[in-house]
């Protein structure tokens, strides 16, 4: 029998700590240890009430931006998994229902400038259409699509598929999982693929390095490898060694730039990975999990202010660590609300 605690570990007969992390939530940890208790450690309320952890009352419209283009493309690649290619109608129709189901249109109010850049519900067809000029049916002829938002996860299902144990030690045990945007075939290179969706203000001459090393990528490759073994119409296809990265600009490129050279509005981009790299990261992902459950132990929660000024506009909780800790309850209260925690785990598994 495990003692349970938060929704992402439990403590094992033997006193080991069983983890079930995704990248986000071991990623929050290595980013800032207080973040992550913020984020994370849920707090009972009241004790009949479930944990809840903070969060912002209002969400960053560039967030926001990069969930609705991400339902744009589940649409798209899910049509095609389907066995039909989708049209420009079907782009244009994708667009302005993902717009309306996530209620993009209240970003006029609430970030108006951004909005503007963006273009409002036109920028938004106009982006779905130029993706399907110059992508949709160059993948419909070159990849197989296995499915969109397809998870990989802890439990094991009426399938018999099980859980993704990614390594131990004498204090932790470490499951780990999550949800790629897509699986594929690359038909060219035979080989399965797991791929992401990415947005950014601009794609310049950095983005193509800018996803390796990175700790999704690799988890990705890793576990897209062990869901190869239990994947079915995927007979003699190679486990990947590397992942694809559709980068998406937020806004549109000026036609008539200073250089004279038009910036994408897509970029793929293919981090590819060694059996080192791949191994590498999974001894990381142990590591960090160590390191976790002795904040967890200890209550300890170290800021890493080197931290502070990262993210779109700056951390969430810049505000509070920016005060006595006195008063940073009060902040919480007045500038948070309170939410269930994430549980990367709960998720439809391939």
């Amino acid at each position: 029998m495990t003692i349970p605690t938060h929704n992402f570990y439990e403590i094992l007969p033997d006193g080991r700590y069983r983890f079930r992390v995704d990248n986000l939530l071991i990623n929050d940890f290595n980013t800032c240890d207080r973040y992550f208790m913020f984020r994370h450690m849920g707090q009972r309320i009241a004790d009949s009430e479930a944990p809840v952890v903070w969060a912002s009352k209002t969400l960053n419209i560039k967030i926001a931006l990069g969930q609705w283009w991400s339902s744009v493309m589940e649409r798209t690649y899910d049509q095609m998994a389907r066995g039909s290619l989708p049209t420009e109608h079907h782009m244009w129709r994708f667009a302005t229902d993902a717009w309306q189901d996530d209620s993009m249109e209240a970003f006029a109010k609430s970030d108006p400038e951004v909005f503007e850049k963006f273009g409002g519900v036109d920028g938004a067809r106009a982006m779905a259409l130029e993706y399907w000029e110059a992508f949709v049916r160059q993948h419909w002829n070159s990849w197989r699509i296995l499915g969109s938002e397809l998870g990989f996860g802890w439990r094991t299902d009426d399938q018999g598929r099980p859980e993704m144990y990614l390594g131990e030690d004498d204090k932790v045990v470490v499951y780990y999982g999550g949800k790629p945007d897509l699986e594929l075939v690359d038909m060219a290179q035979n080989m399965l693929m797991p791929l992401d969706h990415k947005t950014k203000d601009q794609i310049d001459s950095s983005v193509a390095s800018s996803f390796k090393p990175h700790p999704q990528t690799a988890g990705y490759i890793w576990a897209t490898r062990e869901m190869l073994k239990h994947m079915e119409n995927v007979e003699g296809v190679k486990p990947p060694t590397k992942c694809v990265i559709m980068v998406a600009a937020r806004f549109r490129p000026t036609d008539k730039p200073r250089k004279g050279v038009r910036k994408p509005r897509f970029m793929p981009v293919y981090p590819s990975y060694s059996e080192a790299e791949i191994e590498e990261w999974r001894v990381s992902v142990v590591e960090k999990c160590r390191r976790l459950r002795d904040a967890i132990e200890r209550n300890v929660w170290i800021p890493r202010e080197s931290a502070c000024h990262l993210f779109y506009h700056g951390c969430m909780f810049l505000r509070v660590c920016s005060t006595p800790p006195n008063m940073r309850e009060h902040i919480l209260q007045a500038d948070f609300q309170r939410v269930a925690p994430w549980q990367p785990y709960d998720v439809e598994e391939i």
